[in-house]
């Protein structure tokens, strides 16, 4: 209810999904190329909404991983961080998380579902995004070629970059000062 924060809904799969069969897209990997290849517009709609808006921004999903791990992945990944070090910060979803997937597999277990393939859904292996980042790179060339492909200007990625940066690069002159920040 607050009017400092500015609320955006914009689902990246929840349309697709009457249309999208899970034995189509059997494990994290395909899902997440999927959403490279087929959810460009709404993808372009999420950072549309970090380009237009002020940081910081909130992102989320069920799990915090998928959608959320596929649309961090190309912020880290336009701030320069490397593929290894952005796959195993998905990775660490699997630890930090344990108790809210065991909640979702009850609830999935009470709703009858085939356990054995619901699992493969709530892994957060580093493969499958470092895996997916490299597919990118083979298909799209480089993650602000990805963000133009899919219709962000040159000036919209500069801008959502020097956000990314512009924060962290605040931070260390406020430690290496000593002062405080705002």
């Amino acid at each position: 209810a607050s009017d400092e924060v500015a609320y955006v809904n914009i689902s990246l799969l929840a349309d697709a999904a009457p249309t999208v069969e899970r034995r189509m897209l059997p494990d994290l990997e395909s899902i997440y190329k999927y959403i490279l290849d087929e959810r460009q517009a709404v993808l372009k709609q999420i950072f549309e909404v970090m380009t237009a808006e002020a940081f910081p921004v909130l992102i989320h999903c069920t799990a915090g991983k998928d959608r959320t791990g596929v649309v961090s992945a190309l912020l880290l990944g336009l701030a320069g961080v490397d593929h290894d070090t952005i796959a195993e910060d998905y990775a660490l979803t699997a630890r930090y998380a344990g108790g809210m997937f065991n909640e979702l597999r009850a609830q999935a277990a009470a709703a009858g579902r085939d356990m054995s393939t619901y699992e493969r859904y709530l892994e957060a292996k580093p493969e499958a995004m470092r895996n997916t980042l490299a597919y990118l790179m083979e298909k799209y060339e480089s993650v602000p070629v990805y963000l133009i492909r899919i219709g962000l200007t040159e000036g919209q990625i500069n801008s959502l970059r020097r956000q990314l940066l512009t924060i962290d690069i605040q931070k260390k002159i406020r430690g290496a000062t000593g002062q405080r920040g705002a």
